[in-house]
This record gives C-alpha cells, structure tokens and sequence, in this order.
C-alpha cells in the first residue's frame, strides 16, 4: 500500500493522500484504528522496538467503522444526546400561584331549597297584586259558560277552582289538598282589609276567591322552578391556592395555572451530557501521550535525517494531531452552545402540562 510515497508490504486501510492535506484527513476512515492487529502493524511500521503496546478502538460507536472524518465532523463527533428534563424543577421554578378550573354540576338539594326561598318570596308579592285581576277574570268566564240559575255562590266557587286546577299538571296533587282542606281553604283569607273589619259577604266571597287563586297560582309557579332547577346545571369554578405538584397532577387538564415566573432558566430543571466519538478520548489523541510521543519521534528521526517527506513515518503525527484539534474545537463548540442555551430561557405564561413540557424540551 502505498502512504505517502513510502511503500508499505502489509495492509493499513482507512489512510488516504491528496494534494491539499485537508482533503486527505477528511477523507481518512478509522476502521483501521478498530482492528488491533492494524494497530499494531502501525506500530512497527513507525518504530518496531518501541516498547508500549497500544490498544485498538471498542465496537460500541454508533457509526460505521469505515466512516471518514468529514462524515464525523459533521455530526460534531457525537455518539449521543443525553438530557435529562426535570419537570418537578421546572414546576418548583414556575411556583404557580393558584390554579382554577370549572364544572358543570347539577344543583345540590341546599342550593335548590335556597333557590326556591328566594324565588317564593317575590313570587308572593307580585301573586298578591295581580291574583284579584286572574280570579275576577276567570269568574267571569265562568259565569258565561255555567247554568247559574239553580247554583249558589259556594257551587260556582267550587266548579271555577276545578277549572283552574285542571290546566296544570300536577292536577291530582291539588285535587287532593283541596278535599282535605276543604274547609280551611274556604274560610282562609290572605287579602282581608284590616281597615275594615266587618267587609260585606261579597266583598269576602271575593278576598277568599282571590286567596284560592293565589295559592293555586304560587303552587304551580314553585312547583316549576323545583322541576327545571333539578334538570339545570351550574357552573362551579374551583381554585386551589398554591398547588403542591401532586395536586396539580391530579386537577383537570382544562385547569389554568399561571406561572409566578414567567422567565425560567433552562439550566434548573435540564441537564445536557452529550456522549463523543471514542477518537476523541482515546490515547491516539492524548497529549504528550504514548501514541504521539512515538509518532513524535518519528517524525524528528525523520526530519534530522531528511528522509522523505511524503513518509508516513513522518506524516502520520500532523494528521493525528488534526484529529485531535478536530475533536477539541467540536468539544469546545458543543459546550458553549449548550452554555448559551442552558443560561437562555423558557417563557411561558401558563404551566406546561407534563407531555408538553417533554415535547417541547425534545
């Protein structure tokens, strides 16, 4: 094989020459370097009685083995990514401050008796104003449609109360209280003028008619508000001060949590720890190590006796240098990016649920 001008009678794959020495080194392949008895055969090619023993490269990289150094270079020499999120820091960095959600719940029993006070209370002020005007017109009507000629004022009475009672459906229910009641229905009177103490009978007759229809009236009314309450929902909004973060796991996706920092450094709850290629921290690399300091001196023995240039004796410890300046400044490049990033921040103004934390770190 013929490296460099000087001819080589064993095989040592993976070297390349060229007219610009940059192009050489891009294309160099490591297979060579992973093949112990290649290793050793550049051993002896460069100094067969040095003493130390070198070791090939593991099988454990990512990459081929015939991979070159500009394919490398590209992927910054990287076997692998290792980042580990934190989301119980980042949350810690969040401090949400409350988190509220709402639900649709149908109405418990106390707020609907509540409801239904507070209903019943306006309902019997505005019944008291205008139940004179319903009784006196459904009377009237009454009288068009009944005999009257045989019927006295209590039989009328009664007929008109069944009328009214039969256009509501809880009809039965009413029936029933008024066969039991029925006497106290007659004689209950909640529009008695107390400035006149002795009314006329028909001025009675007409107070206890306008009672009746009240009441009738208010039944029903209540009775409709009771029914429509229970089928209604409300909407609850719930708020939970100062969440731990298993209570937060455990509150509703659609729940809202603000961040009580906006701006979260990414270095408090991420930590990057990138895995390199095996080149860049074995001992072919390794300064004043072993391997350089015997490409080293092979290099000055070459020199002091002006042996030819294009050897590989010779040339074999810039192009192991050039490796190693490769994998520095990648090194050096990946670690400031990442120092930059790490110390840049994440802005949100609502916590990121645990899936989309993830998502967005990746």
């Amino acid at each position: 094989m013929d490296i460099h001008g000087y001819i080589i009678d064993v095989p040592l794959s993976g070297f390349y020459t060229s007219v610009f020495y940059v192009n050489s080194l891009l294309l160099t392949q490591l297979q060579c370097l992973y093949n112990q008895s290649c290793v050793t055969i550049i051993r002896n090619v460069i100094n067969e009685s040095y003493p130390h023993t070198f070791t090939a490269l593991s099988q454990t990289s990512r990459f081929p083995k015939n991979i070159t150094i500009d394919f490398l270079s590209k992927h910054l020499f990287t076997e692998s990514w290792s980042q580990n999120p934190n989301y119980k820091g980042y949350f810690e960095q969040c401090q949400p401050h409350s988190c509220s959600y709402t639900t649709n719940q149908r109405r418990t029993f106390v707020l609907l008796m509540m409801t239904v006070i507070g209903l019943s209370s306006t309902v019997s002020i505005i019944l008291r104003f205008i139940s004179p005007f319903i009784i006196s017109f459904i009377l009237k009507r009454c009288q068009q449609t009944q005999q009257t000629s045989s019927s006295d004022d209590i039989q009328r009475d009664v007929i008109c109360i069944h009328l009214i009672v039969g256009h509501f459906s809880i009809r039965t229910f009413i029936v029933n209280v008024w066969r039991k009641s029925h006497q106290y229905i007659t004689t209950l009177n909640i529009f008695e003028n107390v400035d006149k103490p002795n009314p006329s009978d028909e001025e009675l007759n007409a107070q206890r008619k306008w009672t009746r229809a009240y009441i009738v009236v208010l039944i029903v009314i209540m009775t409709s508000v009771v029914y429509i309450t229970m089928l209604s929902y409300q909407t609850v909004t719930t708020i939970v001060d100062k969440p731990t973060l298993d209570e937060y796991a455990n509150l509703p996706k659609s729940a809202d949590c603000l961040c009580t920092n906006l701006s979260i450094p990414y270095h408090t709850f991420i930590n990057f720890n990138p895995q390199f290629h095996e080149i860049c921290k074995s001992h072919f690399i390794e300064p004043n190590g072993e391997w350089m300091s015997l490409l080293y001196d092979s290099y000055k023995y070459q020199r002091f006796n002006k042996q030819n240039l294009r050897t590989f004796q010779r040339m074999a410890l810039f192009h192991f240098q050039a490796i190693q300046a490769m994998c520095r400044m990648v090194i050096m490049a990946v670690n400031n990016e990442l120092t930059l990033f790490l110390n840049s921040t994440l802005t949100t103004v609502e916590i990121l649920e645990s899936d989309l934390f993830e998502k967005k770190i990746n």
